[in-house]
């Protein structure tokens, strides 16, 4: 469907709900899971009071390509919109995402896991991990449903410095993968008082492939709460569910070996 909305000349949206420019915010062309690729697929629109009823910014809207690029961002464009049948919150991505998956209706909450891996296959963004609450019943460390991501705090994209090495710095770790035993990523694990837990920084700096990350002073940090049964030998780190994100910050820089969990 994603492709004949985006190689069509036009296409006309019959807001039923709507009498006036001030219902257009209320009309659930807006809150339908179906609507939102019909939105961003299009070439050429024309619609009153759009950013505030789309809550989505009008370039995004006029220059959208699909792709698994700016994965936070496009879910949380998601995280409002409901469908009546519980796999089309997943499918009804596929086209947004440009990423290809069967359709088997009687998953269930399924659908929306194996769209996520089929995304993680080809995205290195960090910003995927910033989602909180219920997770996926096929890992925890994949979130259930769109609703589950939360709006991230304004972070910088690069540093303030100056040079070659602060030229080539990025964040987080680019090349997580899923694996049979879940999602591989790694991370600066910093300890808390309870031995079993730790916390493991999600969007750190890196300089070069030495295997270390930075903690910058005085700005927010993404972070995953771990836990790890101590009474078993060959128990590995587990996302803990949590009802928001996590961040820590630091007074000073601090540079920390990096671990795959």
């Amino acid at each position: 469907m994603f492709k004949w909305y985006r190689d069509s000349q036009v296409c006309i949206a019959y807001l039923a709900d709507s009498t006036s420019i001030d219902d257009l915010g209320r009309d659930v062309w807006f809150t339908r899971g179906w609507t939102l690729q019909e939105l961003l697929a299009l070439r050429t629109m024309k619609m009153n009071a759009l950013s505030w009823a789309t809550r989505i910014p009008l370039d995004d809207l006029c220059y959208f390509r699909p792709g698994t690029r700016d994965v936070h961002e496009k879910m949380m464009w998601a995280s409002t919109r409901t469908t009546t049948r519980i796999e089309d919150i997943a499918y009804c991505l596929i086209g947004i995402f440009d990423v290809s998956m069967t359709i088997a209706y009687g998953e269930g909450k399924r659908a929306f896991y194996r769209l996520m891996e089929a995304i993680i296959h080809r995205c290195g963004e960090w910003q995927i991990m910033a989602w909180a609450g219920q997770p996926s019943a096929d890992s925890a460390a994949l979130p259930e449903s769109p609703r589950c991501f939360r709006q991230l705090a304004s972070h910088p994209d690069s540093s303030t410095g100056s040079g070659e090495c602060e030229q080539k710095a990025w964040r987080g770790d680019r090349n997580y993968v899923m694996t049979k035993r879940g999602l591989q990523l790694r991370l600066i694990l910093e300890c808390t008082r309870y031995g079993q837990c730790t916390v493991g920084v999600v969007d750190y700096w890196c300089y070069n492939t030495s295997g270390e990350g930075v903690l910058k002073p005085s700005q927010d940090h993404l972070c995953l709460l771990l836990r790890m049964d101590p009474f078993d030998p060959f128990a590995e780190w587990q996302k803990v569910q949590t009802a928001d994100l996590l961040t820590i910050s630091t007074d000073v820089e601090v540079k920390e070996a990096l671990t795959t969990v």
